[in-house]
């Protein structure tokens, strides 16, 4: 009978070949006792699943979606396919250090979600030099406002209690799974911060994520302004489920004159709640003079900003 709670790494992978045999070594690897690994293939048309197969530990378990359900769907779908009391992210990519799940077991505590720092790599698995806690503040508390408009935890990076999927699942829809875990985490038990770097987050043409800054910013399916008001407006409802009393009212205050927006030239009662709350809302960024600066982008309407740029801001 073994001491320690399962822990099921959850890997949701999509025509991964590239990487995947690297990561999934390194799960082997981890010094943790009693895991699972929990392979959620997303209709891959590569050689994903034969690799995943490939490997025939006992420890693995091999699910292969009907139908293509999306990133976020898939972490979902493969999320209710554990049975740990604990999970762990992991994208099909990366590296894991051999005792990154047994550090932050060890150190979750009383917390509802834990998380460490990681390096960045190359597609070669070269290093870049850079880590995320480089770009970010690492957050630890019991406040979901940092995640308004921002997000620390990546999941490759954390473990959480299974019991969290209660009030996290289903996922908004356009919210990245991480980001709304962090935020239901930090309403609910708290999370906390490991300062090591235990995993190696791969950056390269085909990642979900960009934070080392290596694809061109200049999208052309960016969504309209009027869409991203719309959806940012979403994601602070959502946030506002996990309030109450003086937070709810913020959110909901803060809500409003966002929607607002999209009516509208100027904005100053925007600006002037963001200057307000900036501490609290921008405790992850590093950025000098943020609460300022996007207090200032805040107070200029969509009207105004069609007006200008239409070309930038018009409906794609």
């Amino acid at each position: 009978m073994h001491e320690t709670p399962l822990i099921s790494i959850a890997v949701c992978t999509y025509n991964g070949e590239k990487f995947l045999a690297q990561q999934i070594e390194s799960l082997l690897a981890q010094d943790y006792p009693n895991f699972e690994i929990i392979v959620c293939d997303d209709c891959s048309s590569d050689r994903t699943v034969e690799i995943a197969e490939g490997f025939n530990s006992p420890r693995i378990r091999l699910h292969r979606n009907e139908h293509n359900l999306g990133f976020n769907k898939n972490f979902e779908h493969a999320f209710q396919l554990c049975r740990g009391e604990f999970i762990a992210p992991c994208d099909q990519d990366d590296l894991w250090e051999p005792l990154k799940l047994s550090t932050l077991y060890a150190q979750i505590g009383t917390n509802s979600l834990a998380y460490c720092d990681s390096v960045l790599i190359d597609e070669n698995g070269d290093s870049l030099h850079q880590k995320i806690s480089d770009k970010l503040n690492m957050y630890s508390g019991k406040d979901w406002m940092p995640f308004i408009f921002l997000n620390c935890v990546s999941g490759h990076a954390s473990l959480f209690r299974r019991k969290l999927l209660d009030q996290a699942c289903p996922i908004p829809p356009k919210a990245y799974f991480d980001h709304w875990l962090a935020a239901v985490a930090a309403s609910s038990g708290g999370l906390v911060y490991i300062d090591e770097c235990l995993v190696h987050f791969r950056q390269h043409a085909a990642s979900c994520t960009d934070i080392a800054g290596l694809k061109n910013k200049g999208s052309k399916n960016a969504p309209a302004l009027a869409q991203r008001i719309d959806d940012e407006a979403a994601w602070m409802g959502h946030l506002a489920r996990l309030g109450n009393g003086e937070k709810t009212a913020q959110i909901d205050a803060l809500r409003a004159l966002w929607l607002s927006k999209k009516e509208r030239y100027l904005c100053p009662e925007l600006a002037l709640l963001i200057l307000k709350h900036g501490k609290a809302i921008f405790k992850i960024s590093q950025k000098s003079c943020i609460t300022i600066r996007f207090a200032a982008k805040c107070f200029w309407g969509a009207k105004l900003k069609l007006l200008l740029k239409p070309k930038k801001y018009a409906a794609r």
